[in-house]
């Protein structure tokens, strides 16, 4: 009777034994190894990029001033008397303008500026202008004044933000095309008569 109730003992102590045996070496109750762990997945650090650095760069890259509108108009037509040919200059910063003003010299009074040529050099921030004195256009016989025209005018051009840092002025008239003054941004207004 006491032979029985040991091995009983022995046998019970031999299967706890074996059971914790199997738990220990990470076997499951169901005898399915688990082998979760072994099977990782990509980390969100893997899938991250860093693009800071080119967007800095675009957004600190220096802006340059477009041209937006240019415009001519007459002031004046006469008689040259003792008006000399000319033309000043005049960077205005706040309103982003440069206006220039000016005097042609013509054979008669009976001519009109145009705007010639306008070279805008946005990386330079030079600009070149000629304003041209063409003759007027009318409908009929039509007097004109005998003496030297000097053809008085008006040109600003607007810009979408400051203005450009020098300007060059040039008047085409009577076959010939001459530079009148040029102008630094900074320096105010430049000036010059011939």
């Amino acid at each position: 009777m006491q032979r029985r109730t040991i091995l009983k003992q022995a046998g019970a102590a031999m299967t706890v034994g074996a059971l914790a045996g199997c738990l220990s070496d990470g076997g499951s109750p169901g005898g399915a190894p688990d082998d979760t762990k072994d099977k990782s997945t990509p980390t969100e650090e893997t899938t991250t990029e860093t693009t800071t650095d080119e967007t800095t760069e675009d957004t600190t890259t220096e802006s340059k001033p477009s041209l937006q509108n240019r415009s001519v108009e007459i002031v004046n037509a006469g008689c040259a008397d003792e008006k000399s040919e000319g033309a000043s200059v005049e960077f205005n910063e706040s309103e982003s303008t440069v206006v220039v003003t000016g005097t042609i010299r013509t054979s008669d009074p009976c001519y009109v500026p145009k705007l010639g040529n306008v070279n805008y050099d946005r990386e330079s921030g030079t600009m070149d202008i000629t304003i041209r004195a063409k003759k007027k256009e009318t409908e009929g016989a039509s007097a004109c004044q005998q003496c030297i025209g000097a053809i008085e005018y008006e040109s600003e051009f607007a810009f979408d933000s400051g203005v450009p840092t020098s300007v060059s002025v040039s008047h085409e008239s009577q076959g010939e095309t001459k530079e009148i003054t040029s102008a630094g941004h900074g320096s105010g207004e430049a000036t010059e008569e011939t």
